[in-house]
């Protein structure tokens, strides 16, 4: 058996307040199941949807599949809930997010594992570091070598989370969300470039010339009026 790695001087120094520990003190791990050997999928939709990891994409879940009654009472105990967080830990290994509400009690693949949080965590923080290289290198380095790359459970539980307080999880989460939201505008306003670009044959270059332009022309106008003010003091009490 392979030694479980840990990383408990991951980072020497925390700021105050901040503790090392291990995702078990605040997490409870679970893990889904497969369907019986030698069935197979519905064909058609059923009331029993089944989540796979090709379904778990972009933090959330895109599709689905679909399982007969019988199915479900041999894997029933098997289920994630709304809002829950799933982590991938087979195929491809560490994708995370969370449940929507339309998937609420669906089955859950052998292939993942449900992230139970206590009350005390920020979800939308933990989310964040789930996502973080802080996490992803404990995870890359848990992994089973031998065979088809795995990620215990006894793996997750151990992986070190350098946890602030309630309050700063909020205003990490706060702020990290208002910068991947101005990011996305500009994603948004580049992608109109390029195809500004090709419907009206400009280079992309003469674009951002045409915004430094404008940026230097506001600061120019904001200097002049400054100036202007100063002047316009001057001149009522001298």
């Amino acid at each position: 058996m392979e030694p479980i790695i840990t990383y408990r001087n991951y980072y020497e120094n925390l700021p105050e307040n901040w503790v090392s520990i291990a995702l078990s003190n605040i997490c409870e791990v679970k893990g889904g199941k497969r369907i019986p050997a030698g069935r197979k999928f519905s064909i058609s939709a059923t009331k029993h949807k089944y989540l796979r990891v090709t379904d778990m994409k972009n933090l959330t879940i895109r599709s689905c599949a679909y399982i007969d009654d019988d199915i479900f009472e041999l894997i029933k105990n098997y289920t994630i809930n709304y809002n829950n967080i799933y982590i991938t830990v087979a195929g491809t290994i560490g994708e995370v997010g969370l449940i929507p509400i339309e998937y609420d009690g669906a089955n859950l693949t052998e292939n993942a594992d449900k992230l139970l949080l206590n009350d005390a965590i920020n979800k939308n923080w933990f989310l964040l570091f789930l996502q973080s290289e802080q996490c992803q290198k404990q995870i890359r380095e848990s992994m089973t070598k031998v065979g088809q790359p795995k990620l215990a459970i006894k793996r997750i539980e151990s992986i070190i989370v350098h946890l602030p307080p309630i309050k700063v999880q909020e205003l990490i989460f706060n702020k990290t969300n208002y910068l991947l939201k101005y990011l996305n505008d500009w994603f948004y306003l580049l992608f109109y470039l390029v195809h500004l670009k090709k419907e009206m044959e400009l280079s992309i270059f003469v674009l951002f010339r045409l915004l430094l332009f404008q940026q230097l022309f506001q600061q120019f106008s904001l200097l002049f009026v400054q100036s202007y003010r100063v002047t316009w003091i001057k001149n009522q009490y001298t």
